[in-house]
């Protein structure tokens, strides 16, 4: 963008040497226009909430209200004025029961309650929110030297890990860049103010837009109001948030806009009154953090113990300090949270609420996944039970139907689905109580995320104080004249102000730390430490097991499962006299039962019946690390009781000392099949022994040998419980891995033109 600013103007309007449209010479010049560019790019119809429509509406119906003209307010939104579906809209509350089916397939595929339509707008024209529009319309803007516009952006954002400084707005299909947004900017007049507010996850990147190509120093001319910071998600990015109505920054923004006259009033505002987990923050602020950072490293001190000394020379007067001091207690005031006066205080209020928050989200995702094993578990059991529901609940039947029809069929399916679980007592407890769980947990970590959200708010504001100071005792007079001029860019007041100032509505104080802590506890689950699969089916029928019987793969360092001696290998069937039914009930079992307290197990030892006794311990947030697979030259693991289906006489197969070559393979696997050929060569001229080892069934080995032309090796076993992938970490096919004296000689992953063939030789 063109960046000559005349600091002069911005002196005389923000000090008030003249009025905002007079010049010094008197000459009458007409008076400095606000224009509006609210933009929702919506990214596609799943996910472009009504949400969206209503804040473009509200800052719409806002700027109106102030006297902005309509005809100086352009909107970008969705597919503009397209015809098609652009928008989602809860047109009623989900079906009872529908909750049963979240997890499945069928909860994935559909949504019902929801409706996609097209947007209407009847009072204004949307024009498409493409890059390609957006890039027309400011090459074109009817803007002038003097003018300011403020650029409004409701809609999703993503970050960028490599470069966080150049996060991303989705548009209508596509993506704008913070690059990108700043070559927009360069389009328009000298002269332009542009100032920025927007509420998309990861916004703070968009700050990055205030400096010019080159320049460490902002002019000024640009400058930007954020919902949160360029490393954190806003509140629309949350489960919770995702579709929310009038909630979050956004919506708390706008009400502000309607109680005070500057966009950093409004801003400031909402500092306190928004609720949700959002880091409202403004580009001045930002910029005073990225100088404190460099002086700071200059320095070299620890930001926090740098910032802390800065804070201290402020204290000493406080009355120049007071508007931060009333924010600082404004927001521990209407959260029940302390107020800091330095970073070193909130680092010690925070210990520990990172690793907490983190925690019960894990606790949240981990309740949910077994809910949903649940959930498919109930599902099939009630397609079985009723074939017209089977038939009727197919994908492509249901695709088949139209809107309405295919609403009220799901609607009556998942009543239907309820009936059938509270009929069987048992489950309906378990489900209900996970549910409970899950819920619980959802809500505490959205209540710790605002906490943490809160606390960052706070240090922000510190961080402005301290950066003042900097600025007065060590800035050089072109930082200083920068920072003033972000402050009065946004400090601009669109149209004319509210006749009064009106409070804000307070939020609701969360509750005291040491009662969040007691929920955490109570939907902590307990932990087993295994890693296991569900026996196959026919190895089930073989053994007459139940369906919920699981063969151990892993057992993690540590766990509980090790104290109470659980082997790879072992099968674990369920408590005694109550063995397990369904394929992943175990995890559930260990998840509800109580820690600390002995569990007894039946399981299978080598075919032996045999009990274990478990005291479960608390689900850790990080699991242990297991060892890695044996590298060339180490000892190779001895693998027992693989099934035999070709090649031997004997049912099963112990790999120990001697030389082999393990090929890891299945029946899918193409580039398994082109090795054959080289494999067969191969150990003819070494004679080495080949073990093809599958993890598939015998009768889906054997369908393939049957239908297959080419000669195959011959000697091939099941590993149904993965015990030997997972003790040399094989993780794709084909996998080779040569063992002669015991010990690991050779391993290859893939075969093809990129692996180079088979790349091992006889070493014989």
């Amino acid at each position: 963008m063109p960046i000559a600013r005349t600091l002069l103007i911005v002196a005389l309007i923000v000090w008030g040497g003249l009025a905002p449209g007079a010049l010094a010479d008197d000459t009458p010049a007409e008076a400095p226009r606000t224009f509006a560019l609210l933009l929702n790019g919506g990214a596609s119809p799943r996910v472009n909430y009504l949400s969206h429509l209503h804040h473009l509406q509200e800052m719409h119906a806002a700027l109106i209200a102030r006297g902005v003209p309509a005809d100086r307010i352009v909107i970008f939104s969705s597919d503009g004025e397209g015809e098609g579906a652009d928008l989602v809209q809860r047109v009623e509350d989900a079906p009872e029961g529908w909750w049963l089916l979240e997890g499945t397939e069928l909860g994935r595929m559909f949504q019902p309650g929801l409706e996609r339509v097209s947007t209407r707008w009847p009072e204004v024209t949307l024009k498409p929110a493409t890059y390609g529009a957006l890039r027309g319309w400011f090459r074109k803007s009817p803007l002038k030297a003097g003018d300011t516009l403020l650029i409004y952006v409701t809609d999703h954002g993503e970050g960028n890990a490599e470069r966080p400084d150049n996060g991303r707005i989705n548009l209508w299909h596509e993506d704008m860049s913070v690059a990108e947004f700043e070559a927009l900017l360069a389009e328009l007049p000298e002269g332009v103010q542009a100032v920025s507010v927007m509420s998309q996850c990861f916004s703070g990147s968009f700050a990055e837009a205030i400096y010019a190509p080159g320049q460490a120093t902002p002019p000024g001319d640009t400058c930007g109001l954020y919902s949160t910071l360029k490393d954190r998600q806003a509140y629309g990015c949350y489960p919770g948030g995702r579709g929310a109505d009038r909630v979050g920054h956004a919506f708390h923004f706008i009400d502000g806009l309607g109680r005070y006259g500057a966009l950093s009033e409004a801003q400031a505002a909402t500092l306190v009154a928004d609720d949700r987990p959002d880091v409202p923050v403004a580009s001045s602020t930002l910029y005073l953090d990225r100088l404190l950072q460099q002086a700071a490293t200059a320095a070299a001190q620890p930001f926090e113990a740098y910032v802390d000394g800065l804070l201290q020379i402020a204290w000493r007067d406080r009355a120049p300090r007071e508007a931060h001091i009333r924010r600082l207690d404004a927001i521990g005031e209407a959260y029940g949270t302390f107020s800091p006066r330095l970073l070193s205080e909130l680092i010690a209020q925070t210990a520990g609420l990172e690793e907490s928050a983190e925690a019960v989200r894990t606790y949240a995702q981990r309740w949910d996944e077994a809910l949903d094993d649940l959930r498919h578990q109930i599902l099939t059991r009630f397609l079985t039970a009723q074939p017209d529901w089977a038939a009727r609940l197919k994908l492509e039947a249901l695709k088949a139907e139209a809107p309405e029809a295919q609403a009220e069929t799901l609607k009556k399916a998942a009543a239907a689905l309820r009936r059938f679980a509270k009929a069987e007592p048992t489950t309906w407890a378990r489900a209900t109580a996970m549910r409970e769980k899950a819920d619980t947990a959802q809500a505490a970590w959205e209540r710790l995320a605002l906490r943490e959200a809160i606390y960052a708010r706070q240090r922000m504001q510190l961080i402005q104080v301290a950066g003042e100071v900097w600025l007065a005792q060590v800035g050089h007079e072109a930082e200083q004249a920068a920072f003033e001029a972000l402050v009065a860019c946004e400090a601009h007041v669109p149209g004319e102000r509210p006749e009064a100032p009106t409070a804000a509505r307070r939020p609701s104080p969360l509750p005291p730390f040491e009662e969040e802590v007691a929920v955490i506890k109570s939907v902590m689950p307990a932990w087993l430490g295994i890693q296991f699969r569900p026996l196959p089916a026919d190895l089930a029928n073989r053994w007459e097991l139940k369906g919920g019987a699981v063969g151990v793969m892993t057992v993690f360092p540590g766990s509980p499962a090790e104290r109470a001696g659980v082997r790879p290998g072992d099968v674990l069937l369920g408590p005694p006299g109550a063995p397990f039914t369904e394929p992943r009930q175990i995890r559930e079992w260990a998840m509800l039962s109580p820690q600390a307290t002995p569990l007894p197990m039946a399981a299978l030892r080598e075919r032996e019946p045999l009990t274990l006794t478990f005291e479960l311990g608390p689900y850790p947030v990080e699991w242990p690390e297991l060892p890695g697979p044996p590298e060339v030259g180490e000892v190779a693991p001895e693998i027992k009781g693989l099934e035999v289906i070709t090649g031997a006489d004997e049912p099963e197969l112990d790999v120990g000392p001697g030389e082999y070559l393990l090929f890891y393979w299945a029946t899918w696997c193409g580039p398994c099949k082109r090795a054959v050929p080289s494999l067969l060569a191969w150990a003819e001229d070494t004679g080495v022994r080949v073990i093809a080892v599958t993890d598939e069934d015998k009768a889906t080995v054997r369908g393939f040998l049957e239908k297959r032309e080419a000669p195959f090796l011959p000697l091939i076993v099941s590993d149904p419980l993965r015990r030997s992938f997972l003790a040399y970490e094989v993780s794709g096919t084909p996998t080779f891995v040569w063992v002669k004296d015991g010990k690991v000689r050779f391993r290859q992953v893939g075969f093809g033109e990129q692996s180079g063939g088979l790349k091992f030789k006889s070493r014989r």
